[in-house]
């Protein structure tokens, strides 16, 4: 029975390593950039152009990984290349991006980002929500954050961002959205933008392989101690 279940748990136990921050190489790509206007009290300028980012992730948990659209989640530097070495942090609770800032901005980009692609108004607006909900307000509950952006832009981001006030933030929430968002980071000497990026919610067969190991050695295990009993 030992046998069984020292197995079982071993394997649970790489599959939940293996869902962790993990290497990657990502290719970026963008299209159309649109100015937009608010205001940051980050330090930055109060415009900037946006674009839809598309992201290819190779040699992740997850691979292989189609071109998906990303989002940037970082008003203090610039993707200037097309090719990057990251680091792919989940949205989970107790990560480094476990806050509801960034959940709620995966659940803009879940929610809106393949009605908005190759809509450059609808991708500004979206994008205007998701650096609200990340740099929302300071600890002293000043707005640290505010859009000025008028126009059709500036309504897809007030129907966007005022769609966060009809959810619950709660452990269901994160359970819903999980591992299938990320944050990319770099090494320490690159100062590169951030961006939110969505993983391939399928598990590859050597993940799924691993996830019924364990769970096969969990089930012998209580197999045995029920026939003992």
């Amino acid at each position: 029975m030992k046998k069984s279940l020292y197995f079982g748990l071993a394997a649970l136990m790489i599959l939940l390593f293996s869902l962790s921050a993990s290497a990657a190489t990502m290719d970026v790509t963008w299209g159309a950039t649109q100015k937009v206007n608010f205001n940051y009290t980050g330090g930055t300028a109060a415009s900037d152009y946006v674009a839809e980012f598309e992201v290819t992730l190779d040699g992740t948990d997850w691979d292989p990984y189609l071109s998906k659209v990303a989002y940037c989640v970082d008003l203090e530097n610039l993707i200037y290349e097309q090719s990057y070495e990251v680091t792919l942090n989940p949205i989970t609770l107790g990560s480094a991006y476990g806050s509801d800032n960034y959940l709620q901005a995966a659940w803009l980009m879940d929610t809106y980002s393949a009605d908005a692609s190759g809509d450059i108004q609808k991708v500004s607006g979206l994008q205007l929500a998701i650096w609200d909900a990340v740099y929302g307000e300071d600890d002293e509950g000043n707005d640290l954050f505010a859009n000025t952006t008028t126009g059709d832009i500036g309504g897809y981001y007030n129907f966007y961002y005022s769609s966060l006030n009809d959810e619950t933030w709660d452990d269901a929430m994160w359970s819903s959205l999980g591992y299938n968002y990320a944050v990319t980071t770099y090494g320490e000497d690159i100062n590169a933008q951030e961006l939110l990026v969505q993983l391939d919610p399928v598990p590859e067969p050597a993940t799924m392989l691993l996830l019924g190991m364990g769970i096969a050695g969990l089930g012998a295990a209580g197999r045995k101690r029920f026939r003992k009993q």
